[in-house]
């Protein structure tokens, strides 16, 4: 169905500021999949830009599968509500590197609080739940979505070893984040095998119950995490406005 458009002006300027604002507004609910959006001569009345950067934030998102043009018939959104959240996430990481670098920064030090005590609180089982987690890892290498899942899988498994309900729950409250993280940070084949040598020093350090070696293998993990996902920043092409 065709969406009413909205009378309502919007501030900013730029094909980055449209962009974030779209986002917004597909987050909050106001379109739903399969809706038109309005014209862009109507779009950028109502954002107060020109046509140009329009179509820039439109090529943008239909890049991040957020929407889709069609010819003839329009731009349509075609995102689902479950998917939005961690496509906003990455268009909000591409914009703001110092605000992925304190997430870095915040994620090492929940990371490395729960693994110490997954390494002191890990039975037999755990391990055996752990490594499978890692094995899924390894089996995925040559599909990217299955190796993201699994990768998130074994850090929410890691959290459950750690017994602490807060953690774990403040983990799982990033996930959408996570997925889009590592999806960034492990984008290519060297950055997937160092990805899996990583994970591999953890589930050791964790089956032989040393915390330091532990605390150490995450906090190389985090490190190396981050440079990846700052190259990958890095390495984004530029968005003009």
């Amino acid at each position: 169905m065709d969406v009413a458009e909205t009378d309502d002006g919007a501030l900013g300027t730029g094909s980055q500021a449209v962009t974030q604002q779209l986002m917004d507004m597909f987050v909050g609910g106001n379109f739903r999949p399969g809706d038109r959006l309005p014209a862009e001569r109507r779009l950028a009345e109502n954002f107060g830009v020109g046509r140009a950067a329009i179509r820039e934030a439109l090529a943008a998102l239909e890049m991040l599968g957020v929407v889709e043009t069609r010819h003839g018939a329009g731009t349509y959104l075609q995102a689902t509500a479950e998917n939005l959240l961690p496509r906003s996430i990455e268009w909000g990481l591409l914009l703001n590197q110092r605000e992925a670098i304190d997430l870095a920064e915040a994620r090492e030090q929940l990371e490395i609080s729960i693994v110490q005590l997954a390494a002191t609180r890990a039975s037999a089982q755990d391990i055996d739940r752990l490594s499978a987690a890692q094995g899924r890892m390894e089996s995925a290498t040559s599909d990217p979505d299955a190796f993201v899942a699994a990768d998130v899988e074994f850090h929410l498994e890691l959290a459950k070893i750690a017994g602490n309900s807060v953690l774990a729950g403040m983990l799982a409250s990033t996930r959408s984040l996570l997925e889009v993280w590592i999806r960034r940070a492990s984008s290519g084949e060297r950055s997937t095998n160092l990805t899996l040598e990583e994970h591999r020093r953890i589930v050791d350090a964790v089956t032989t119950g040393n915390v330091d070696s532990a605390k150490g293998a995450m906090r190389v993990h985090m490190n190396g995490a981050r440079a990846r996902l700052v190259t990958s920043l890095d390495d984004s092409p530029p968005q003009s406005g």
